[in-house]
């Protein structure tokens, strides 16, 4: 091998190097911005559970309390279908 071949091969590697470092950093920048965008839906989506009187840790709670109600809710109405039909 030659100097000239090696000075080749070794700026070809650092080439390489230097485009996969520029392709990580705007990879990177990318996932940022998707990640403040991400903050922001998130920051927006718990003030509009706040604004419901909820806090965000109470919406499984809630769930299930309305899941509940509406159970209920059917059953009082098959029962009165069930007495008006009898």
């Amino acid at each position: 091998m030659t100097i000239t071949t090696v000075t080749a091969d070794l700026t070809a590697k650092l080439n390489a190097l230097k485009a996969k470092a520029e392709a990580g950093k705007a990879e990177a920048a990318k996932a940022e911005g998707q990640l403040q965008q991400l903050r922001q839906q998130e920051a927006a989506l718990v003030a509009e559970i706040r604004s419901l009187g909820l806090e965000p840790e109470q919406l499984d709670a809630e769930i299930a309390r309305l899941d509940q109600e509406i159970a209920s809710g059917i059953a009082a109405a098959e029962a009165l279908l069930a007495g008006a039909q009898g």
